[in-house]
């Protein structure tokens, strides 16, 4: 029973979302671990990088999220972990159509 049939299923979306999660909380725990630096300090540029969609859209509306907050990154990384999900949703129907012949299997 699906009880929410407008909304696509994949298992391949899934797997790249977890894999994004799990790489996006290293590179962020890292950031804020990393202490170095001399005349030129690059802090701040992986999580902004791992995290482009959402943050470069928050910059410009005037809503950054703070880096350095829990909470702000648990929600950056969540919505883009769903946008990664629906680019597998969408490379596995693109998939399909391509093997199929040119036509929609469904």
């Amino acid at each position: 029973m699906n009880s929410l049939p407008w909304f696509p299923r994949s298992t391949f979306g899934l797997v790249l979302a977890v894999i994004y999660i799990a790489v996006a909380i290293f590179v962020v725990a890292d950031d804020r671990s990393s202490t170095t630096g001399g005349w030129i300090s690059l802090h701040g540029i992986p999580t902004f990088l791992i995290t482009f969609p959402v943050a470069f859209i928050g910059e410009k509306l005037g809503m950054r999220p703070d880096f350095r907050r829990n909470a702000d990154m648990a929600f950056v990384i969540g919505v883009c972990a769903v946008l990664v999900y629906f680019i597998g949703v969408g490379q596995v129907k693109l998939a399909r159509i391509l093997f199929a012949g040119g036509r929609d299997p469904g």
